[in-house]
């Protein structure tokens, strides 16, 4: 491609299904997630409130903010760690794949791997599997994403190469949509088009920031989005402008932060749960 094609700027994410797409036709595209873990908190809290994929036995408490921006894996910004504790993360990728590849959402799925070494698969025609593998370091998909359609040679003191048996086991689980609505809600969002996407995308991030500063609770953050999305569905635009896109962008923002302050909307913060 030459310099300035609109693809080099596609999202990283998408630099790990880059090379399986180009080599065959894919059949279904499988999203990846490692789920940070929480340990050392109170017993005796409900399941819902305690977001951990990787299969441990762990109490389960009210999730705090110190809690959620924690990872096993990754080393990331404190808003993308919040949404992997969430899994919108792995929703907001399933809406980039559908709208990358031209993808069917019935034939995208997202599957736990708590390695985080596996970041996509692809599945062929033939049922083949392709899969792209590398540590979790976010400068690699990076490099890729300056340098494709090529790949750059680099250091092996600087880029350590998959060493396979020090890499162990990789171990794969279904997500648990119950405890994680953001996948309903994002398919949802996905499978509704048109301007829905945007509301769910901005209503995450004005949610998650007010978790951040501690004026949410953790599950605030699920109920928020489902309420912003229910009440975008009689203003929908199936195909919107970009004046359209960035107006509902806004209005969703506002929408979340007015129903928080508005006090119609009672946060379930930590300090209430654990009374």
């Amino acid at each position: 491609r030459e310099q300035g094609d609109p693809h080099r700027r596609r999202p990283l994410r998408a630099a790990a299904r880059r090379a399986p797409r180009r080599q065959d036709p894919p059949r279904r595209q499988r999203a990846l997630g490692a789920l940070p873990v929480h340990p050392g908190a109170p017993r005796g809290r409900p399941p819902a409130d305690h977001p951990d994929g990787l299969g441990r036995r762990l109490p389960r408490p009210p999730v705090r903010v110190e809690d959620a921006i924690k990872h096993p894996n990754w080393s990331m910004g404190k808003k993308i760690t919040v949404d992997s504790a969430t899994l919108m993360n792995k929703g907001l990728e399933v809406i980039e794949a559908h709208y990358l590849y031209g993808t069917s959402y019935d034939n995208i799925e997202i599957v736990i791997h708590p390695q985080s070494i596996i970041h996509s698969m692809v599945e062929t025609a033939d049922s083949s599997v392709l899969a792209q593998l590398g540590w979790p370091d976010m400068r690699l998909p990076i490099l890729y994403t300056m340098s494709w359609p090529e790949r750059i040679a680099t250091s092996e003191e600087t880029w350590p190469r998959l060493d396979f048996v020090r890499m162990g086991d990789l171990t794969f689980k279904a997500p648990d949509r119950k405890k994680y609505p953001s996948m309903d809600l994002s398919y949802s969002a996905g499978r509704a088009g048109g301007t829905m996407t945007g509301v769910l995308s901005a209503a995450n991030e004005q949610a998650v920031e007010m978790f951040l500063n501690e004026e949410i609770g953790y599950l605030d953050i699920f109920r928020l989005i489902e309420e912003c999305c229910d009440k975008h569905r009689s203003d929908l635009v199936i195909t919107p402008g970009l004046e359209e896109i960035v107006h509902y962008d806004q209005w969703a923002r506002v929408f979340v932060r007015d129903l928080v302050r508005s006090g119609s909307f009672e946060p379930r913060l930590p300090s209430k749960l654990a009374a």
